[in-house]
């Protein structure tokens, strides 16, 4: 399982070790999430896109919030993701018209729902621990230019 997530600063890409454990969502599993360390352990940052300016993540955004595929979301997409040939993964998006778009046109299988809201809540709240590293500064994984 993979999620997609956007913010003003670009796209991410989430993997979620430990499906089987998140999808049975618990008040002790949501008490874990609290805790980066914890969560860390059970999803990890893949892949990270950075826009390239306000005109840039403004577009990208309004792109998005249109249920529509910006030019830097669809290359993000096509350089991370597993090739079209493992088509044994999912990928979590927040919202529906844009996890519909996705499909139709990438041909990857998007999943939506309430049942990924606490995941993506959690990557929200921790967004910056994944981003910086151990030197302080902002991590450009699989950043295309």
């Amino acid at each position: 399982m993979l999620c997609l997530f956007e913010s003003s600063l670009g796209f991410s890409l989430f993997k979620i070790n430990e499906w089987d454990k998140i999808s049975t969502i618990s008040p002790k599993l949501l008490k874990d999430f609290d805790s980066f360390e914890t969560f860390k352990k059970m999803v990890s940052l893949e892949a990270n896109y950075l826009f390239q300016g306000h005109n840039v993540a403004f577009e990208s955004l309004q792109k998005v919030l249109s249920g529509e595929i910006s030019t830097e979301l669809n290359d993000f997409l096509k350089s991370c993701l597993p090739t079209l040939q493992k088509k044994n993964y999912q990928l979590a998006v927040q919202d529906k018209t844009l996890a519909t778009k996705i499909n139709d046109t990438l041909k990857v299988k998007c999943v939506s729902g309430e049942i990924y809201n606490d995941i993506f809540r959690s990557i929200r709240k921790h967004l910056g621990s994944f981003l910086v590293g151990e030197s302080g500064r902002l991590i450009r994984h699989n950043n295309s230019q």
